[in-house]
């Protein structure tokens, strides 16, 4: 998932999505946490749990092996840029 990031606190995820390996940012000098919420919710809706802590949401393939890539920057109107997005696609490929 190439997106806003990913809430490394999320409890639907304990476990599962770790920073470095699992998850890593290819926005400069930006971490991999998510304060938009938009690349966690792309991430619940692919490969969340079958029934979410909450018991209202789940992923469509719970047992999917995420890979987290932050390609877009924290500011209220969230920007990429292609050369992320590319080291983002080749990290992911490898």
């Amino acid at each position: 998932v190439l997106d806003t990031g990913f809430d490394l606190h999320h409890a639907d995820f304990a476990g599962r999505v770790t920073d470095g390996k699992k998850a890593k940012s290819f926005v400069n000098n930006v971490n991999v946490q998510d304060v938009n919420g938009h690349g966690t919710h792309c991430a619940g809706t692919v490969g969340g749990p079958a029934i979410s802590i909450g018991g209202i949401r789940y992923g469509v393939a719970p047992e999917a092996e995420l890979l987290i890539g932050k390609v877009f920057d924290n500011a209220s109107r969230p920007q990429a840029f292609d050369d992320d997005i590319i080291k983002a696609i080749e990290w992911a490929d490898e």
